[in-house]
């Protein structure tokens, strides 16, 4: 069977409400057809946007029953869970998150996500297991770093918490998030700058990045080295 893409076509007429008219899409489509999981996906998507989220949740276990691959069904979680973290309602979030890590335990948006999300419900041991994961998944990107270092400084290992706001900030400094946690805990605990070697000096070569620093951290040699 082929994967489904997740982008069925519909079209919008003027002044009508999504939720409806995917309602009625997904109607017209027999569950036999190819595309009756794509309309599936795109109604359950307009009911999360909508913050319909029981709805969501129920088109979602409808997907679940359908034969398409772990992948896919892993995809629309993460869908799901994305609109409840944008909606503040983490619980829910870091329950769709963890569909996603069931389905495709390798997912690191699962996983760093679900960081994310039980940080911000201040379950910071949990969260810290969550991007480890992640970390471990994608050792490169800057997202489970940071995630990381909220979770420790949650947890009151502020030293540990300040070498992964860094380790975010190498691999991606123009993203300012982690920059300004390692502000802020360095301001609440200013002896952290004493007792982490270097600290006070990366905070200052960081303050400004330069696309030049950003290649340097990658391990690109200086311009007209060999």
């Amino acid at each position: 069977m082929t994967e489904p893409l997740w982008n069925y076509p519909g079209r919008m007429p003027a002044g009508r409400n999504q939720v409806e008219v995917m309602e009625e899409q997904a109607a017209a489509i027999h569950a036999d057809s190819p595309q009756y999981a794509e309309a599936q996906f795109e109604l359950m998507r307009a009911y999360a946007q909508a913050g319909r989220f029981d709805d969501a949740r129920k088109v979602f276990e409808i997907l679940l029953g359908l034969e398409v691959p772990d992948e896919a069904k892993a995809r629309a979680a993460l869908v799901v869970g994305g609109w409840a973290e944008g909606a503040n309602d983490y619980e829910l979030a870091a329950e769709f998150y963890r569909r996603v890590i069931s389905l495709d335990p390798r997912a690191y948006l699962g996983h760093n996500n679900l960081a994310y999300s039980l940080n911000a419900l201040s379950r910071h041991s949990e969260a810290e297991e969550a991007a480890r994961v992640a970390v471990e998944i994608a050792p490169d990107v800057y997202n489970a770093h940071k995630n990381l270092g909220v979770a420790l400084e949650g947890e009151g290992r502020y030293a540990e918490a300040a070498q992964s706001y860094l380790a975010s900030i190498e691999r991606q400094p123009f993203e300012r998030r982690a920059f300004r946690h390692l502000e802020s805990l360095t301001t609440a605990h200013p002896e952290l700058l004493q007792e982490v070697e270097g600290l006070a000096a990366q905070i200052e070569y960081w303050r400004k990045p330069t696309m030049a620093k950003y290649l340097k951290a990658l391990g690109y040699p200086e311009p007209g080295m060999n």
